[in-house]
């Protein structure tokens, strides 16, 4: 994904039983969609989790609204109760510290206000993939 997305990986989950993490991800709301992707659709916003071998994307559109970050972190912790992994915010390039959350709401906030700036008829929920179809669709519509 690129501009319209805001990614964190998961980190050094070399050890980790991926059927847990799954039922896990259901218990906590999440749908399937294929075998390495789950998304949970909330009113702020729609929250992507792909697998890919030794990490775990999490992922949304900076269209959603600026609550889904918490609903995010929450979910990090939540994980993090199941099994161990580091936080890596893509956005920042930098490995995040779970008592350093805040810099991830604040540069998600930041991140958002820019992409709303430049695309403000996208609104949430909505997922990544979706972001520009529905922008251009709603420029030809004016």
């Amino acid at each position: 994904m690129g501009y319209e997305s805001y990614n964190l990986v998961l980190l050094g989950l070399d050890d980790i039983d991926l059927f847990q993490v799954k039922t896990s991800l259901i218990e906590m709301g999440y749908v399937t969609c294929g075998n390495n992707s789950f998304e949970k659709i909330l009113q702020c916003g729609i929250i992507e989790i792909l697998f890919d071998k030794k990490t775990i994307s999490i992922r949304t559109a900076k269209a959603n609204d600026v609550d889904i970050i918490d609903k995010i972190i929450e979910d990090i912790c939540l994980l993090k109760d199941v099994i161990s992994f580091d936080v890596f915010d893509c956005q920042q390039g930098s490995e995040i510290s779970q008592k350093c959350f805040d810099k991830i709401k604040k540069c998600f906030n930041v991140a958002h206000s820019d992409f709303k700036e430049l695309f403000p008829a996208v609104g949430p929920p909505i997922r990544c993939c979706d972001v520009f179809k529905v922008s251009t669709l709603r420029q030809r519509r004016k």
